[in-house]
This record gives structure tokens, sequence and C-alpha cells, in this order.
């Protein structure tokens, strides 16, 4: 085992790093490649971003005081064999011998080295084309030699956005296995994607089911799972209408499940008691067929009834489901079509929450104002979950 001895330590200390390289291998077997710490100057606070390199992928944290950087660093350190420290004008090299004694060599650098800017620093996705996601290949949005093609780079950037929405939610969550539902599946490739991000970056232990009512979409996207060695990924033929389960599921997923079949989707979520939901609504048909004139001077113009009644039919979802005890984000999420901007609803359950009837009754009197039935509120109103029959009276 190889320690940093605390003179060099405390001689490192000294020194205002601008870049730190860990690099030679040591053990081929070793959980990284390569670690590399950057110094990032912000207008408010500049801070350390560390970044550490497996065969495929590459991780990355921000670390505020250096003396935590060079911990990190030196606890890392015993499997590999040469550490560059980097300040402004000097390279300080340092290389361990086998029997673990440190050798240092100082030498002056022919270009300074200047820190970077926060501003100029490149976006970090949660994946990277070097991790060479089968899913992302098959899809045409990366090659197999790590690179992100021309053309797919928007993509690219909204499955990285739509992990980074899933992310900011459950990277808190102490729990090893996750279940997940994915309501109105289709082709899956999002599925797979977050298979693998959930599996090989989280290192959580995931069982995900897909519900598709086609049934050569559905064999068709087992055939992939089985391909790409995904044991706990299963799609199954089922209506989401008639979707009932036993189980216990921590996310549902529900990504542009047409129409109404969104409102049933998030009504199975509230129903089986689902804590995560993550669901990206299309073509809000029923309302735009119901509307009378209360918004005239609004819904008189075609295009803009359609994309009132497409807001009047998320926000009832949304109020809906804070009135059953979740916290609710509305935010805006591009498709991978390339089509125009939508509303991702996030919502997440609250723990000892009760169904909120002052809120229910105020959806209630909008919808009846305005001639509409709107389906999770119906189903809401007919279903189990119903505590107080009366209110409904």
């Amino acid at each position: 085992m190889t320690v940093i001895n605390q003179d060099i330590f405390n001689e490192l200390e000294s020194v205002d790093f601008i870049k730190i390289i860990v690099s030679n291998q040591r053990n081929k077997n070793g959980k990284y490649r390569k670690i590399e710490v950057n110094l990032i100057e912000d207008t408010e606070k500049s801070f350390y971003q560390v970044s550490y390199y497996t065969q495929s992928q590459v991780f990355h944290k921000n670390i505020l005081k250096k003396e935590d950087v060079l911990k990190e660093v030196f606890e890392l350190f015993e499997d590999f064999k040469q550490l560059d420290v980097f300040d402004q004008n000097y390279c300080t090299e340092i290389k361990a011998s086998k029997k673990g004694k440190f050798f240092a060599h100082k030498t002056k650098l022919e270009n300074a080295v200047e820190a970077q800017k926060a501003h100029n620093v490149q976006k970090k996705y949660i994946l990277t084309p070097e991790m060479k996601i089968p899913a992302l290949i098959d899809l045409g949005i990366t090659t197999k030699e790590g690179k992100v093609i021309s053309k797919a780079q928007a993509k690219f950037r909204q499955i990285n956005k739509f992990l980074e929405i899933i992310d900011s939610e459950i990277k808190d969550v102490q729990k090893k296995e996750l279940k997940i539902l994915d309501f109105g599946c289709g082709k899956s490739y999002l599925t797979f994607i977050l298979y693998y991000y959930l599996t090989y970056i989280l290192g959580k232990k995931v069982e995900i089911i897909g519900i598709d009512l086609k049934k050569e979409v559905v064999d068709n996207c087992n055939n992939i799972a089985q391909k790409y060695g995904y044991k706990n990924l299963a799609f199954e033929v089922k209506d989401i209408k008639d979707f009932s389960s036993n189980e216990n599921f921590d996310i549902m997923v529900s990504l542009h499940a047409c129409d109404t079949a969104t409102d049933y989707a998030l009504y199975n979520a509230i129903r089986l008691g689902i804590k995560f939901i993550f669901s990206v609504p299309c073509c809000q048909h029923e309302i735009f067929h119901q509307l009378n004139d209360t918004f005239d001077f609004i819904t008189k113009y075609s295009i803009l009834k359609e994309r009132f009644s497409a807001i009047f039919t998320d926000a009832i979802r949304g109020g809906i489901l804070e009135s059953v005890g979740y916290k609710v984000k509305l935010c805006e999420f591009i498709d991978f079509e390339g089509s125009p901007k939508n509303i991702l609803i996030k919502a997440v359950k609250k723990d000892n929450s009760k169904i909120d009837y002052k809120k229910l009754q105020e959806i209630n009197d909008i919808l009846t104002k305005c001639s509409c039935k709107q389906t999770l509120f119906e189903n809401l109103k007919s279903g189990e979950l119903n505590e107080n029959k009366d209110f409904w009276l």
C-alpha cells in the first residue's frame, strides 16, 4: 500500500495548485484509470472540480477546500504511480516506486497554467459518449467509438436533461433497490438508458416493468433487453386503464402517453402510493373538445385554444397531485423527436399526507364552470381512494 507521507502532504498543501493529475495505474483492475483536479474560478466562490475516470465513464465532484482535495487525492493515490501538481509556473512531479518510496521533481513550465473560469467550463453531463451505452448507439445518438453524432447533439442533451431531473429527486434516496413502472413505454429507448444509469452508474439494484398495448412493440423491447443483458428489465402487454398490482413501486415514468392515457398513469401511481412520479403528457385533447365560452377571448383562436387546453389540463393534474399529498413541480422538457417544448410533471409524495378536499373543491368548481370533465379527477372521484363519499354528492 502506497501512502503519501506527512512531509510531502505539508509541502503540497503550501502550493497554490491550479491543476492535479493522478495517473499511471498501479493496478489495471483498479476502480479509476485517472483522476484530474481543476481549479474553477467563479464570481462568488472558487472551487475545485475533481474528475474520476473509469475505463468507460467519468464522474465529477466539486470540493471547496484545498486540504479536502489533497486528502481525497492522496487516499486514492495507492492505486497509481504518478502525481503531477501544477501551480501557475511550476509542475511538481511525484513518483512512487514499487517499494513505496517517493521521488519528487519540480520543473518550470514553458507556459503558465491558468485556472478555468466557471462560465467557460464545459457542461458535465450525467452520461458521456465515452460510456458507449448500447441504447445510445442503437438509437444513432453516439458512435461505437464513443462520439456524439453531430445531428443528434440535441437528443443527447435532452436525454441527459431527463436523467438530471430524476437524479435531482432520487440522489439522496437510501434504498439500494428501486422498482419502476413505465406506463406507455413504446419503443423504450429511454427506459433502457434509465436502466443503464441507475444500474451501472448509481449502482442500484433496479427492476423496471414497461407497459404498452402493442404486442409487437413489447416483444421487440423484451428481445432488446435480453440482447443487452438487462435481466431486471421486462415489458408486458397491458392496458394502463386496467392495470392492477399488489407490488410496491418506487417510481412511475410516463413519457408521451397520449391524451387520457397520462391520466390513467397518474391515477395508478396515486392509487399505488408511488413515491416519485415523472410524467411528460402529450396530445391533451380531452379538455379541448369540452371547453365552453368561459375563456372565449382566448379559445376563439384555434391555436391558442389548443395551447390553453394543454396548460389547463396539466394545471388540473398538478393540482390533483398536490391535493392527494404530492409536492409538485411542472418544468419544461423537450421531447426526443425535436418537437416544441413540453411540460414534465414531477411529483414526490410527502409523508403522512391526507386528501385536501378544499383544493379538490376548487378544482371541481373550475371544471364545472368550464363544463368539463377531466379523467384523472373523475377517476379519483369514483376510486377507492375517496375517503369522503359525501364530498362528491
